[in-house]
């Protein structure tokens, strides 16, 4: 296959921007990006428009730009506005009237940066809120309640804002937490009570971390580890804690906390944040996580974790294969038709860690949430590259954590709930039925007719995989049978780095889902599918392309 030389420029801009490493900026006078289209890095949808962030990451043009689309003109006459922003977009995300948009830093010495937009009758967009973020960001949330914005960074720092709905210029940004681990996937979950950010490790850039077959049948004694020294054997007790063991086997191990976070997804309370005015918490020691600190609330003194430490999560979760077929789960042993929930007890301590989520996709149930997980066979994520549908198992106390004033000085702290206490996890789509060709991005859920379906991106392009991996897909599956393997994936791929397809948006025309929206990044284009009622693809038919 021929390769470009603009196309090589893009690869290698990937892979910088990956790995942080940025060239300075310069002083050189470039075109206006006016309605082109120019590494396109993400699309979303709002009414009956279609929104393109164009990152300009070749660096051709003097900004990058939000296009905007409206797919019911006619061939050539799509292009109906454009909205100037930075260069090297990393997101778009839509909520009603409000788009939130994130841009990755342009210098190495540079920031990064956030910006929220009203959105326009017309599609139109005004700039509300621009705001410099000392990070890589990676995505940015709305919640449902438009109450709350929410941005990632690269390296597992999270600003917060809390919308001002009737000015909203006046919203700023936050930096309330230092996780120190990317976490692309987020929801925010709203209650009655409390609302509460989910925000999933994603392994960014080349994946290096897989999946993590664990036993876990002892617990660290703090009391044990505080007073080890180096001839002190023993610092753990019976009984499983949900943390691997071999992470609490020595204090080296506890020292080297950074081999959980892969691991685990941060769980923050936004309100409770927001009424101790937004502290800034970072990661702590194992031994010290749970030391608090006072601080002054509107007078008054009040008592907080030090540390953000016991608002991460170890996921875990067994997937059957198929309904009804025995399947291997790591010790020697199988199992058929168990609950994921149920498995960990019969297994003998082994759990099954899960790593490298890349996007959440919200239903009519605040309970509900799919998720895009992903991983390589040759990293141990030899079960991963699926589509999950969590439920959270809300009784009024999920996400509660121990209060800090009535912590015993040897108490381990933590959240009250197990994870499996916490959620159910059913494979909707995944491993087996892909025979692993699968590497799934984002993705969209929508009902057709009678019909439901799910509809992913697989995405693996030349910056880290060798030809052979390559996969530029959309894939179409019904999940609405009695088990995952029902119905048949229909995958429409492309033929070359040209239709090169990136992130996905499903578009509703007259109150149904009509079409799905995906980008070119290498191939500067948008791609346009019709959504099949029976199919969900009609993978015959090939997409219309934006140019």
């Amino acid at each position: 296959m021929f390769v470009g030389s603009i196309h090589i420029r893009k690869i290698i801009s990937v892979i910088s921007v990956s790995l942080g490493v940025l060239s300075c900026t310069t002083d050189e006078k470039f075109p206006s990006i006016d309605n082109r289209i120019a590494g396109p890095v993400d699309v979303a949808t709002s009414g009956q428009y279609s929104f393109v962030l164009n990152s300009d990451f070749d660096r051709n043009y003097n900004t990058g730009s939000i296009l905007t689309l409206d797919l019911s003109q006619e061939a050539g006459s799509e292009k109906v506005g454009t909205h100037k922003v930075p260069r090297m977009g990393r997101s778009i995300f839509t909520r009603s009237s409000l788009m939130i948009a994130t841009f990755d830093r342009t210098a190495l010495d540079g920031n990064g940066s956030v910006e929220i937009y009203t959105i326009g009758s017309d599609g139109s967009l005004v700039t509300n809120v621009s705001q410099e973020l000392e990070c890589s960001p990676i995505n940015g949330i709305i919640s449902s309640s438009s109450t709350w914005a929410v941005v990632s960074c690269l390296g597992g720092e999270i600003y917060v804002a809390s919308i001002n709905s009737s000015d909203v210029g006046a919203t700023s940004f936050k930096k309330v937490r230092d996780y120190a681990y990317a976490r692309r996937a987020m929801y925010i979950y709203e209650t009655s009570t409390d609302d509460y950010l989910l925000a999933f490790p994603t392994d960014f850039g080349e994946q290096t971390q897989g999946d993590y077959s664990a036993i876990d049948k002892l617990s660290l004694d703090i009391n044990l580890a505080n007073n080890a020294n180096s001839t002190t054997t023993t610092i753990t007790v019976d009984g499983e804690n949900e943390i691997p063991d071999n992470f609490e086997a020595s204090l080296a191990a506890i020292r080297t906390i950074s081999a959980r976070y892969p691991f685990q997804m941060a769980i923050l309370n936004l309100s409770e944040a927001e009424r101790n005015d937004f502290p800034l918490k970072e990661m702590g020691s194992v031994t010290d996580k749970d030391e608090t600190k006072v601080i002054e609330v509107d007078g008054s003194s009040k008592t907080v974790y030090r540390y953000a430490n016991n608002e991460l999560k170890f996921l875990y979760f067994f997937l059957d294969k198929l309904a009804g077929q025995a399947a291997d789960i790591g010790d020697g042993t199988t199992v058929t038709d168990v609950a994921p929930e149920d498995v960990a007890s019969q297994t003998d301590g082994i759990k099954y860690y899960r790593t490298n989520f890349w996007e959440v996709q919200e239903t009519d149930d605040s309970k509900v949430i799919y998720l895009s997980h992903r991983g390589v066979a040759s990293n141990g994520s030899t079960d991963a590259n699926n589509i999950l549908k969590f439920n959270i198992l809300d009784d009024g106390s999920v996400f509660d954590l121990p209060d800090p004033t009535t912590l015993a000085d040897d108490a381990e702290g933590g959240f009250t709930k197990s994870f499996k206490e916490m959620f159910q996890v059913k494979r909707v789509m995944g491993f087996t039925s892909l025979a692993r060709t699968g590497y799934p991005g984002d993705f969209g859920v929508a009902k057709k007719g009678s019909n439901e379906f799910v509809f992913v991106n697989q995405f693996r392009d030349e910056a880290y995989w060798s030809a052979s991996d390559l996969i530029y897909a959309i894939d179409a599956k019904r999940i609405d049978g009695a088990v995952e393997p029902d119905f048949p994936i229909e995958r429409w791929a492309g033929v070359d780095y040209r239709q090169s397809a990136y992130q996905l948006a499903i578009l509703e025309e007259s109150g149904s889902p009509s079409k799905i929206i995906s980008c070119s990044f290498y191939g500067d284009s948008v791609l346009v599918f019709d959504i099949d009622a029976e199919k969900g693809i009609d993978v015959t038919q090939e997409p219309t392309a934006v140019f």
